[in-house]
């Protein structure tokens, strides 16, 4: 029998699937790393969330492991080389949270143009503040998408009909899919981040998109332009965003990722405390219908990969 090891919080019903297709599956969703390098040793799949880190200590303790399973986006907790090097299979499931991160994503926007966090702050407070609440209307918007992948494209559909001017770009060619959507296409960086009142991320974090956003790169968004995050925290320098939000350069931001998580460097903690500044927990594909999406969607992945190899193949 299989056995897989489930090390973050999902779905019961991904639990239940498993079972029901023969496998034996050990959920630990709050496992410590001690205990998991223990645990990992005869295991065939791993499905991990974001918590759990799959690093080169790890995937040595792993002598059984042929599958990892992200339930979610991105890949950046897993040490793919090595992985790879090892033979192991690594997969996600993009499709399931695309609607959920797009819909957060489109909430941040509004919630940061008409202060929405700041009214209601203010009336738990016990203070009327209407008439300091001015905020911004989204329509005739230019929003800049950066990074037109399964959910920069969605994202993109729900500004463009919501009336906003929508600029994508990437750094592969997406011209035709841009064309499709309705939406303008550049490779040009510079023309880009110039024409932008909303800018929102859509990068997966690797080496080259590390700290993409640096100081040089946010100064060339229009003055007052606001930055919307839902990617990944280290996409963005966050010193340098700190700094051109003190300026007023950038007017806002509202961020539901961080370079470190929970944030912890003095960086993220002053971002935290500024009034323009808009932030949830890593939230994006925090909704019951996308981890049931999930959950449907590890379970056929593991199902169909174990139907095509035997161990010790």
């Amino acid at each position: 029998m299989f056995r897989i090891l489930i090390s973050d919080p999902i779905s019961s019903s991904c639990i239940d699937g498993l079972k029901n297709e023969g496998f034996e599956v050990i959920y630990r969703p709050d496992i410590s790393k001690e205990e998991l390098l223990r645990e990992i040793v005869d295991v065939h799949a791993l499905v991990v969330r974001g918590r759990t880190k799959v690093d080169s200590k790890l995937l040595e303790s792993a002598k059984e492991l042929k599958i990892i399973v992200r339930a979610g986006v991105g890949l950046d907790n897993i040490d793919l080389n090595n992985a790879t090097s090892r033979g192991i299979t690594v997969v996600n499931t993009p499709e399931a949270v695309t609607g959920a991160v797009a819909e957060l994503t489109l909430a941040l926007v509004l919630g940061l143009l008409r202060k929405i966090y700041i009214g209601y702050e203010s009336l738990k407070r016990g203070e009327w503040v209407k008439s300091k609440l001015i905020g911004s209307e989204l329509r005739f918007k230019t929003v800049g998408v950066l990074g037109l992948g399964r959910i920069g494209a969605e994202v993109a559909k729900k500004f463009k009909a919501l009336g906003c001017r929508v600029i994508a770009y990437n750094r592969s060619d997406k011209s035709e899919l841009a064309k499709n959507l309705g939406i303008e296409f550049t490779r040009d960086l510079d023309y880009f981040l110039n024409s932008l009142d909303i800018l929102t991320i859509h990068l997966s974090l690797n080496d080259e998109t590390f700290h993409f956003l640096n100081e040089k790169r946010l100064r060339k968004l229009k003055k007052g332009a606001i930055v919307v995050n839902t990617s990944r925290g280290a996409i963005i320098d966050e010193r340098a965003l700190l700094l051109l939000l003190k300026e007023g350069h950038i007017s806002g931001a509202a961020l539901d990722v961080f370079e470190f998580e929970p944030p912890s460097s003095e960086v993220e903690k002053e971002l935290l405390s500024m009034e323009n500044v808009l932030a949830t927990p890593h939230i994006g594909a925090q909704t019951r219908e996308a981890m049931e999406e999930e959950a449907k969607e590890v379970v056929r992945i593991i199902k169909d990969f174990f139907k095509k190899i035997k161990i010790g193949e």
